[in-house]
């Protein structure tokens, strides 16, 4: 978000935690590697979460579903 959102979606000035030298992922990786880190390890989430069967687990996809989506 840091990266690609825009200053008032995300609330802060964007490119401000390359500014603070914060370590990130996309700091890291890139951003593309990032998004593919992270898409790879929702899935294999989602995936074991399919057998568990409780209570909480369509409320887990949806938190997955949520940070792979969020813009803010």
């Amino acid at each position: 978000l840091d990266i690609e959102g825009s200053a008032k979606a995300i609330g802060k000035n964007v490119g401000s935690d390359i500014g603070n030298q914060k370590i990130t992922y996309p700091g890291m990786l890139g951003v593309n590697k990032s998004k593919e880190v992270a898409e790879a390890t929702a899935k294999k989430a989602v995936g074991a979460l399919a057998g568990a069967n409780n209570m909480y687990t369509d409320r887990l996809v949806e938190m997955s579903d949520f940070v792979l989506g969020r813009t803010s």
